[in-house]
């Protein structure tokens, strides 16, 4: 009995303790993330994995072309792209030269920066910044980074020729469409041709593999396109890296095209039923006897002005038309009321959807103030210009700087910037700026400013800096001196005195004359 009492608690043992494993088995087996799980609320979620070119690979030409339509098509694309260059460029010069050279004092060395400053501006004009002599460096910079965002990428050539103008460099753009993204090979020295970009092993991009021709030339047919490779130290390939696996880039605004292809094509139907509902058409039905009223359509009769009508019930609608009702027959009017009361708020509601995918204030993408004040408005502006300026930081570091330093020893070695190349190092110090904006309450702005500057906390070169002067530090203390000379000159007082000077002060009368209250007026400054 005993034993038998004990072999009985052997078995209720193994039992819970096989009940507890297999619970810390089904444990186990579920997923830590929820959004990782598959089952019948996820079976609609389609998943491809794959490396950064591998995604892209199929479809990176028709997100091209379908970006590029919604582009021509107007609408929010090209307020998009607009907006961005706007925000991004400065208007004539894309981003401000400021170089920071420093002489053996640790002083600004004025004179190199002055010359170098002066060169790059008469470089940056369009007889000397491309081959074709047709566009300036803002022009360069406005197709990189509507390219860059349309199409996904851009490419520039840096051509190195003493005879293309006095600086030896210049540039040659090229469409994102010349780089064969449909070449692809593993080559005999380990090197991987992938979308037309050469990588080594270490994955370090040695080579582009350009068309000769652009592929989607419509002009001229029947062409056979060859394929160059040009090594990468000639290549600027400017796009927004998403990936580390990445060779090209995809269109930025891929993750809110779908919305707006689909808002498009809403608002011109919409605005088509909205026309047929002015109109007010309608339905003739037969008379009593169930025939037709009329025998046939190709049935004639003479309208106003010797204009002929058909006898077909049914007619084009025109705005105020009247017809006469056929003997007999009834009338169904035809009354669609579009567009609906919602229609304004589902709008705004695919048009919010579509600003968040591309990263973009709702009244910047769509110029609608009027929900707006000015704590929204200043909340808004202020994330939106950090986003600006990260895509400048991103354009100043990945095109503007790979352009000027070849631009600057190019330069030197030609003579047409008098600095010695032994001081290449000590000279390349530029400092580029992009578009910088006004508050909403600029007043207040510039007290808090003044504020900053009696704290300590900031220096008035932080202030230019973040302003949108054209000139520096030294040029604006220069430019204010000369100022003040010239006012000296003609006679003219710039400083205003103080407020609390120009109150008129009241003093005990010791004088004849006297305000007759015992204290006469005397005003600041006389």
């Amino acid at each position: 009995m005993h034993i038998h009492k004990k072999l009985i608690s052997a078995i209720r043992g193994f039992r819970s303790g096989w009940k507890v494993k297999a619970q810390a088995a089904k444990l186990s087996g579920r997923r830590s993330y929820q959004a990782g799980a598959f089952n019948r609320l996820t079976q609609d979620w389609r998943i491809s994995g794959g490396d950064g070119d591998s995604e892209v690979r199929f479809d990176i030409e028709s997100l091209r072309e379908r970006s590029r339509d919604l582009e021509r098509s107007g609408g929010l694309m090209v307020r998009y792209l607009n907006a961005s260059e706007k925000n991004v460029l400065k208007t004539g010069c894309g981003f401000e030269l400021q170089n920071r050279a420093l002489n053996g004092w640790g002083r600004p060395d004025l004179a190199a920066n002055e010359m170098i400053e002066e060169a790059w501006a008469e470089w940056c004009k369009p007889k000397n910044c491309t081959v074709t002599g047709e566009e300036s460096f803002y022009e360069v910079c406005r197709l990189a980074l509507r390219s860059r965002k349309r199409d996904g990428g851009y490419l520039l050539r840096k051509i190195i020729d003493p005879k293309a103008n006095a600086f030896g460099f210049t540039l040659q753009m090229y469409e994102i469409d010349y780089l064969d993204v449909n070449y692809n090979e593993v080559l005999g020295n380990g090197n991987k041709i992938i979308m037309g970009v050469e990588k080594n092993a270490q994955y370090k991009t040695i080579a582009y593999h350009m068309l000769t021709e652009h592929p989607k030339d419509m002009m001229f047919g029947g062409r056979v396109y060859r394929r160059v490779r040009i090594p990468a130290e000639e290549i600027i390939h400017y796009f927004l890296k998403q990936r580390q696996s990445q060779c090209v880039g995809v269109p930025e605004a891929s993750a809110a095209m779908l919305g707006m292809h689909h808002l498009r094509e809403y608002e011109i139907s919409e605005m088509i039923a909205a026309r047929g509902a002015a109109n007010k058409g309608g339905y003739f039905t037969p008379g009593d006897d169930g025939e037709s009223p009329y025998s046939g359509e190709n049935e004639q009769t003479t309208g106003e002005l010797g204009t002929e009508k058909t006898g077909a019930i049914l007619g084009d609608s025109e705005p105020g038309q009247m017809d006469i009702l056929p003997k007999g027959a009834g009338f169904i009017p035809y009354d669609p009321t579009h567009p609906t009361q919602q229609f304004g708020d589902f709008v705004r509601n695919c048009k919010l959807g579509i600003a968040s995918g591309l990263d973009m204030a709702y009244s910047t993408l769509v110029g609608d103030m009027a929900d707006a004040n000015f704590s929204s408005m200043r909340t808004g502006l202020i994330d939106e210009r950090r986003t600006f300026m990260k895509e400048q930081a991103h354009m100043i570091e990945h095109l503007v700087i790979p352009i000027f330093e070849p631009w600057l020893a190019t330069a030197m070695t030609m003579r047409a910037v008098n600095i010695s190349m032994s001081r290449f190092a000590q000279v390349n110090k530029p400092m580029f700026r992009g578009v910088r904006w006004d508050w909403v309450d600029p007043l207040k702005d510039m007290q808090a400013e003044e504020l900053a500057l009696k704290l300590k906390i900031k220096t008035r070169q932080q202030i230019i800096e973040q302003s949108d002067s054209d000139m520096d530090l030294e040029e604006t203390f220069a430019q204010s001196g000369y100022e003040k000379e010239l006012a000296k000159e003609e006679g003219i007082e710039l400083e205003e005195k103080p407020a609390a000077q120009q109150k008129a002060k009241m003093e005990p009368d010791d004088a004849a004359a006297s305000n007759g209250n015992g204290r006469k007026i005397v005003v600041a400054g006389h």
